[in-house]
């Protein structure tokens, strides 16, 4: 606590007070403003100042005009033996946290300060928390890697991050609380959606959260988008990361044209759908359990274990277990044994029936996954030989602070560079480029970083544990406060098989080019 007054004894009686009382005060005392001002730039460990209203020189009220202008946001406390109300008004106007008397009872005065001071700390703590929280969360909203975006209850966009710039084809300022997400929606879809979003204001549980549709861009181009989908605890927005699986969904087109012959048995294949008693019992079975070799009258009022392979009861009752004590209901796999003695694998999805606030039995279908396991088995085979060079294709997510010091580094660092993620922290971003390329590395950055912009696709060689030289694409954007840059957040790719091929082609078209303006 700094303690400005003109009467010493005051200051004495004053420190001498709070500090008994409260065993977390300390108390530093100046008898002008312009002492005050020099405490405050020796230290900046304060917390709190209180200050008396007329002094000699620069009174209360200018000392304080002094600090807002300053940039200094300490908590501000006037404590004075006048009383006028426009004293008080114009205090409170400049940016006092309080405005006290003194006199009275000298143990409720002290009081009175006592509880306004903590107020005022308390306060100040928990804006700079809120403050710190929110950088945190913009930071993962901006470097998810997924387009990402806040939703109204009105349907506005409220929010979207630079993904969702790259997917829509607009910039943010042309978004942000302007366009509506069913301006980005096929016709076709928008009703189904539209549903969807009330319902999920009615009940967060009631629409889907995870689900398919055709979304336009600005180009008028359609995409096939995965959506995934919350309500923000409390509130009436929602959530959304959105996910382009365009070319996913044409691999899927040409997979089906290619296995057209099987189409048939794969639209006749339908899950089994049970009800069962907590301990396992089967009261319903739906007629798909024939697929097993099994009559619906055959299986109820067995219990369910008696058709799980003898090896995957134990964990197959574990993980139910666990489901039930933590009320979530998770996909189970294990397989199942047919009536012939055959196994199949299987995935079994619950859903709780619950009376009176309790699970008294669960609803489950069980989906037949047998060629998904071969193919996953068959995809693992043929992928193991590259398993390292896909680890190594992840990008690296950083963060900067305003001086280019790396803050944090995710675990991707340690699989493109070498360099764990702790070795990254504390070091200079400059520290991982070759010399040669550092002055070119910050003009591009200063020159970002003044005009306040994105920095994208920056292509740069980069310098791995061992010395050797890789090329990277760095795309960043500017953290910014109070109109600040105080970071850099952004990821780096490596591209060097990238560099590598298209200096190959650039050879290859050199050499055809060569032997096409010489040929007879």
């Amino acid at each position: 606590i700094l303690h400005l007054d003109d009467e010493r004894y005051f200051l004495e009686l004053t420190k001498r007070y709070l500090e008994r009382e409260n065993e977390d005060f300390t108390v530093d005392s100046a008898t002008s403003a312009e002492e005050g001002i020099v405490l405050l730039k020796s230290d900046d460990g304060y917390d709190v100042v209180v200050s008396d209203y007329q002094m000699p020189g620069m009174g209360g009220l200018e000392f304080l005009q002094h600090l807002r202008e300053g940039g200094y946001t300490i908590p501000f406390i006037m404590l004075t033996g006048r009383g006028r109300e426009e004293v008080a008004i114009e205090a409170l106007n400049r940016g006092a946290d309080h405005y006290l008397q003194k006199g009275g009872d000298r143990a409720s005065m002290y009081g009175t300060l006592t509880h306004a001071i903590r107020d005022a700390v308390e306060k100040k703590r928990a804006v700079e928390a809120l403050r710190e929280s929110e950088r945190a969360y913009r930071t993962i909203f901006e470097t998810t890697g997924t387009a990402t975006v806040i939703i109204e209850e009105d349907t506005t966009l409220s929010l979207v991050n630079t993904k969702f710039e790259e997917l829509s084809g607009y910039s943010r300022e042309e978004v942000e609380g302007k366009k509506s997400w069913t301006e980005f929606v096929v016709d076709e879809d928008l009703e189904r959606m539209k549903k969807y979003h009330r319902l999920r204001r009615i009940d967060p549980n009631a629409a889907p959260t995870n689900y398919l549709f055709r979304f336009i861009d600005k180009a008028g181009s359609v995409k096939d988008v995965f959506l995934s989908i919350r309500v923000i605890p409390g509130t009436k927005k929602s959530v959304a990361a959105l996910l382009d699986v365009t070319e996913r969904k044409r691999a899927e087109e040409a997979l089906r044209e290619s296995e057209e012959k099987y189409r048939s048995i794969i639209e006749n294949t339908f899950d089994m759908i049970y009800s069962a008693a907590l301990d396992g019992t089967l009261t319903f079975v739906s007629p798909q359990v024939s697929t097993y070799g099994y009559a619906p009258e055959e299986v109820v009022g067995h219990n369910i274990s008696e058709f799980i392979h003898p090896d995957d009861v134990e964990r197959v009752s574990a993980d139910l277990q666990r489901c039930v004590e933590a009320g979530e209901e998770a996909p189970i796999e294990f397989r199942l044994v047919k009536r012939d003695g055959s196994v199949v694998y299987v995935e079994e999805s619950d859903t709780f029936i619950r009376e009176g606030g309790r699970i008294a039995g669960l609803i489950g279908a069980i989906r037949d996954i047998t060629e998904r396991k071969k193919a996953e088995e068959a995809l693992r085979e043929s992928e193991e030989k590259f398993k390292d060079m896909a680890e190594r294709s992840l990008d690296i997510l950083f963060i900067t602070d305003a001086n280019g010091m790396v803050t944090y580094a995710s675990p991707s660092v340690e699989r493109i560079l070498g360099f764990t993620p702790d070795k990254c922290t504390g070091k200079a971003f400059t520290s991982f480029l070759p010399e040669a390329e550092i002055p070119r590395a910050m003009e591009r950055f200063a020159e970002d970083t003044r005009h306040c912009r994105n920095t994208e696709g920056f292509q740069v060689p980069i310098k791995r544990a061992n010395g050797e030289i890789i090329f990277g694409e760095i795309s960043a954007s500017p953290i910014i406060e109070n109109d600040k840059v105080v970071g850099t957040q952004g990821l780096i790719r490596n591209i060097t098989e990238r560099k590598r091929a298209e200096e190959a082609l650039r050879e290859s078209e050199e050499k055809f080019r060569s032997m096409f303006n010489n040929m007879a």
